[in-house]
């Protein structure tokens, strides 16, 4: 079934902004209380209508320049952000690849990298392959090292990393909806035409899906050539890694809907930064604009084990 075929179930928001703000103050407290246990759950939804958690549901020029972006070309649905300034060069060419491979190209990609040139040659490369045709719809997006930026007793530093990334590239994004990847997941042939699809036919401020999860473990060969070479293999089955509905509390208590697997409207993804993290933002946008929901798995995420050493 494709996305045109499958209904667009959609939530609607029922609450002020001033309303969404206060209870995402009190969800966030209630997460911190928690302790943060993460990983997928189950939602039901609400039989009476009320905004518990989930909301009631209604009817419904080729550049070699890999920074630059052409102001005048606007027009795209969606913005992919591939947040890639920490990641292995080797997984963040998977994840070009996939997105290469995509059924519906009505989508630009920007791609986190640091700020040193040095330090993302490799990105830039890849990056540069993926563009061809595409203009400055591929382009990368540097990010400065967030340990001056960060004041005592704040986020921790790979947490403050994450959010000033995004709100750089978020800053960047013209589409109309913003969804954000991270550079282990794997995207599937349709990822971006089930997200467009939804965005197409819905005027929600979330767009959802479904994904996987597969654990992975990275192996170090020595005596090869060259001295040490390395890579990394699945261990076991994947299985599903988000709930079948978005609710709200349960999502920010323990997140079920991962990155990759839904898109948020430009203007609530602009609040992502050092105050607010992108589980609060889409819970603030489910709330103040609705879901749309679509039943394809669109992403496999790759979770990684400790790494583990092979003497052959």
């Amino acid at each position: 079934m494709t996305a045109e075929d499958d209904p667009v179930p959609v939530s609607a928001g029922a609450i002020t902004r001033e309303d969404a703000a206060a209870v995402r103050r009190v969800l966030r407290a209630l997460s911190a209380a928690a302790e943060g246990p993460s990983g997928p759950s189950d939602a039901e939804r609400p039989t009476d209508g009320t905004p518990t958690g989930e909301t009631p549901t209604v009817e419904s020029s080729e550049s070699d320049n890999i920074y630059s972006h052409d102001e005048e070309d606007g027009g795209v649905e969606l913005s992919v952000i591939l947040l890639a300034h920490d990641a292995d060069p080797r997984l963040v060419r998977d994840a070009l690849v996939a997105l290469d491979a995509q059924s519906d190209e009505g989508f630009e990609l920007l791609v986190t990298a640091p700020s040193l040139p040095s330090a993302h040659s490799a990105t830039e490369e890849t990056l540069r392959q993926f563009r061809r045709g595409r203009g400055d719809r591929a382009r990368v997006v540097p990010v400065l090292d967030p340990a001056p930026q960060r004041e005592p007793g704040s986020v921790p530093v790979e947490s403050l990393a994450r959010r000033l990334a995004l709100r750089e590239a978020g800053s960047q994004a013209t589409g109309r909806y913003v969804s954000v990847l991270d550079a282990s997941s794997v995207v599937f042939a349709h990822y971006a035409a089930t997200l467009l699809g939804l965005a197409r036919r819905s005027s929600a401020a979330v767009l959802r899906a479904r994904a996987l999860a597969q654990p992975m473990r990275h192996l170090e060969w020595r005596g090869t050539v060259p001295a040490t070479a390395d890579g990394y293999e699945p261990v076991g089955g994947a299985r599903r890694a988000s709930a079948e509905r978005l609710n709200v509390l349960e999502h920010l208590l323990e997140p079920s809907t991962p990155p990759g697997s839904y898109a948020i409207a430009r203007e609530h993804f602009a609040a992502v930064g050092p105050e607010l993290d992108e589980d609060e933002a889409l819970a603030e946008a489910a709330l103040l604009g609705g879901v749309a929901e679509a039943s394809e798995v669109i992403v496999l995420l790759r979770r990684f084990e400790p790494e583990v050493t092979s003497e052959d």
